[in-house]
């Protein structure tokens, strides 16, 4: 249209309608961003499609963002990925719990599979480690991390925004840990909160 190519009308309405590139798609799920600008006029639509435009164009240079990430083979958690990832193993905990009242009273309640720094997830940990920085504590947070998303493939759980992103890989390609050295913060994040479970299952019995 006149003024601005992202500028479209229906029944007198204008929207914004901006094509997604073609790379971005399988990220963003869909072809287009397009949405009512609400309102009629035209010179309104035009201020309104221009803010709205920036708007789009920092949606797609942070799915290009994703795909190099992706690309690099780095994988980045934010918070709410940490807190779906707590959650999902306190639920575990909780339900294997649920089912293990006569074990529990009898004191042969066997605690060891529900840590995620447990003497035999250490061990497997241990054999693992393969970087001269690794520490077997690192690594079993990575090991849980590389278990966690595939729980949730294997049960299709496609509402999970991380599991969008990083479904179509193997999780051998993520480098879910890139520097042992300097691990980021997310890393750190992640590991406090693990510790908080073990002790969370150390401190129930």
């Amino acid at each position: 249209m006149n003024g601005h190519n992202r500028l479209v009308r229906r029944n007198a309405t204008y929207y914004i309608r901006a094509r997604i590139p073609d790379e971005l798609r399988d990220l963003a799920h869909r072809n287009e961003y397009i949405y009512s600008l609400k309102t009629n006029n035209y010179n309104e639509a035009l201020e309104k499609v221009r803010k709205e435009s920036y708007k789009v164009d920092c949606r797609i240079n942070f799915l290009r963002a994703i795909k190099m990430r992706i690309e690099n083979g780095t994988l980045i958690l934010d918070d709410g990925d940490i807190d779906k990832l707590v959650i999902h193993h306190l639920k575990l905990i909780e339900s294997t719990f649920e089912n293990k009242y006569d074990d529990i009273a009898d004191g042969n309640f066997d605690t060891e599979n529900l840590l995620v720094n447990s003497s035999r997830h250490m061990e497997q940990a241990k054999q693992e480690c393969k970087n001269p920085n690794e520490t077997p504590e690192l690594k079993c947070v990575e090991l849980y991390i590389r278990n966690y998303f595939e729980e949730i493939k294997n049960k299709r759980e496609t509402h999970y925004k991380t599991t969008q992103l990083i479904g179509r890989l193997d999780s051998e390609d993520i480098a879910i840990i890139k520097d042992y050295s300097k691990p980021a913060d997310w890393v750190k994040n992640t590991r406090t909160a693990l510790k908080g479970l073990d002790k969370y299952v150390k401190d129930i019995l």
